[in-house]
């Protein structure tokens, strides 16, 4: 489990999917800012500290 990657799905509805899946790429991600809908859509209900957030960035895969 020390090398363990945890990965959440919190939206599993598949109309949920399907709408997301269809947007522009511009709504999904604005100056390397990832889930920018859903930020935006929280923006008066979250903490600025967790809306201008950049420490969640994913996790990436290994080239090596």
């Amino acid at each position: 489990m020390s090398y363990g990657i945890e990965t959440r799905l919190p939206f599993l509805d598949y109309r949920l999917f399907d709408f997301t899946n269809n947007l522009p790429l511009n709504y999904k991600v604005y100056n390397a800012k990832g889930k920018y809908l859903l930020r935006e859509s929280m923006k008066n209900i979250l903490p600025n500290e967790i809306y201008s957030s950049k420490i969640k960035n994913g996790f990436s895969i290994p080239i090596d």
